[in-house]
């Protein structure tokens, strides 16, 4: 994953008011060895970058839960643990992860912590799964019908998000989970690490110069005095955050971005749910680098006939408005969710439609 360091967001009054209504819902617990007093940790479920997810059952109430079990060495890593609490305490939506409570450990060291992470368990493993699942084992499309069925509940959730002024910046297939087995499981937005507020990403913009154009740079060079005041533009930079397989182009541009990017992400896992095919990489050719060269070609993306020969106008309509490199023309999660072709609850693990 390609990142880059967030920052928390700041406790403007809309927010606050969410974060103490929150607070009630999602405890925070300080202790040594707390987490272990009320929780029976029974098996590993995957693990990240610096942690590890556990499937855990609550000592007093039965109920089970995943525990995200996360040991922070750095400032960056500390950093992102603190955002991804920051933001989930904010959010109570049917398709986000509900976090529940959080552990601090005491640091022996004023360089490792220990943070446990109690979250809704889901067993349904994620979409990047489900996808491999039709493309690669059963050799069959997702249906169209049940792919606008999942894309509904994935764009409700970026709504609820943007609406509340927070981008994710790192939605793929693996951020995708589903709560259980079945075909028609809810499923649900995750790792909120790289998100953050719009606004305050705006506020932590650099300004840098920039040549106009080459021939225009190259001329400021001859003419240093002139240079610096005709032939450079002053730019705002943003932070770059996410993974590189489903980065907006003003994302990878480092340039100013909002919710946006978000919708570019989505657009390509469309692409993926709808055919198997990625609109920027091709397995075995490309990389993360040549991917967003791609990406932030000023051509518009094709969606290719052979690739979408039995794939709905409308379907293919939506997709290509999402691709949209020019953020100003992209479809926001709330266009693109009332333009999606009629839903089902079919196809998934269990069916073979």
């Amino acid at each position: 994953m390609q990142g880059a360091d967030p920052v928390v967001s700041p406790r403007t009054e809309s927010s606050a008011a969410v974060e103490v209504n929150s607070d009630l819902l999602c405890s925070r617990h300080d202790g040594q060895l707390e987490v272990f007093d009320n929780y029976e940790f029974i098996s590993a479920v995957g693990s990240g970058a610096f942690g590890r997810v556990l499937r855990a059952k609550n000592r007093y109430g039965g109920q089970m839960r995943a525990c995200k079990a996360l040991t922070t060495s750095t400032p960056l890593e500390r950093k992102l643990v603190d955002t991804e609490i920051a933001i989930l305490k904010v959010l109570n939506h049917p398709h986000v992860l509900q976090l529940y409570e959080v552990y601090f450990e005491p640091s022996m060291t004023d360089r490792r912590r220990k943070v446990y992470l109690i979250t809704e368990l889901c067993t349904g493993g994620d979409l990047l799964f489900r996808i491999a699942y039709h493309y690669q084992m059963l050799k069959s499309p997702m249906t169209e019908g049940h792919v606008a069925y999942q894309l509904r509940q994935l764009l409700s959730a970026a709504m609820y998000c943007h609406k509340r002024g927070i981008v994710h910046r790192d939605v793929k297939p693996d951020n995708v989970l589903f709560v259980d087995a079945t075909a028609s499981s809810p499923l649900k937005l995750i790792d909120f690490g790289l998100a953050g507020f719009a606004q305050q990403l705006r506020e932590n913009a650099i300004e840098v110069s920039m040549p106009r154009s080459k021939s225009l740079g190259r001329l400021a060079k001859i003419l240093p005095r002139v240079g610096a005041r005709w032939f450079h533009v002053r730019k705002q930079m943003m932070q770059r955050a996410g993974t590189a397989f489903y980065m907006a182009p003003e994302m990878i541009n480092a340039g100013v971005y909002d919710q946006k990017v978000d919708m570019f992400s989505i657009g390509a896992i469309m692409c993926e749910m709808l055919t198997g095919w990625h609109p920027f990489y091709t397995p075995n050719v490309d990389d993360a680098q040549s991917v967003q060269a791609k990406i932030v070609l000023p051509k518009p993306v094709v969606l290719p006939d052979d690739v979408f020969c039995n794939i709905s106008e409308e379907a293919c309509d939506v997709c290509q408005k999402l691709l949209e490199k020019d953020p100003a023309r992209r479809l926001s999660a709330e266009q693109a969710s009332s333009s999606m072709p009629p839903t089902t609850n079919c196809g998934g693990l269990r069916c073979s439609c």
